[in-house]
């Protein structure tokens, strides 16, 4: 009866706080979603606005990698560049809403306050990534990049965690695009 009771108080623990090993176990999944979506823009951009495809980061990318090679970006764009966009775009904006909401209410802010705010990031997001056109590419996995934050950190309880998580699945986004351009410029 001891082993029923402490398993049923680990999973209701791991239910409110997911372990890390899940979201390691689920990365590449999740990488492999988002670089089906960043597609999706692209695709709908090349039918609807051709013209806001030429701003795209994604067409920058390519240069990039044929000027300094893959390993010329890997400190920039697979740890510095996630750690400062998650940074700036995630742990930021939350904590100062629980903070401030805490303040006001004592209580953890309501979901729709935490989906405004992830809607109004990831728009952002998009947007600075090269303008109007990329909210289609870049908005998407901004609202993945949150999702997984606010999942990792428990609803705000373990901030830390969720920006440590935030950037590894943003740095490895970044990589599994970098190394399909590399590969499709190398011809391989």
């Amino acid at each position: 009866m001891a082993f029923v009771k402490s398993a049923m108080s680990w999973l209701s623990r791991t239910a409110r706080d997911p372990p890390f090993w899940v979201f390691i176990v689920l990365l590449p999944l999740l990488v492999f979603f988002c670089r089906k979506l960043g597609h999706g823009g692209i695709y709908f951009l090349k039918v609807y606005w051709p013209d806001l495809l030429s701003s795209s980061t994604v067409v920058t990318y390519s240069a990039q990698i044929q000027s300094s090679g893959l390993e010329g970006m890997v400190f920039k764009h697979f740890i510095l560049v996630p750690f400062r966009e998650e940074l700036l775009y995630r742990f930021l904006p939350f904590v100062s809403l629980w903070w401030a909401w805490r303040a006001w209410r004592k209580e953890a802010p309501p979901l729709l306050a935490a989906v405004f705010l992830i809607l109004i990031t990831s728009t952002w997001f998009g947007y600075i990534h090269g303008g109007v056109g990329n909210i289609l590419i870049h908005g998407p996995m901004g609202v993945l990049f949150a999702l997984v934050y606010l999942a990792m950190s428990a609803y705000g309880k373990k901030p830390l965690l969720g920006l440590f998580c935030a950037v590894v699945f943003h740095g490895s986004y970044n990589f599994s695009v970098a190394l399909l351009k590399y590969l499709s410029l190398s011809g391989q």
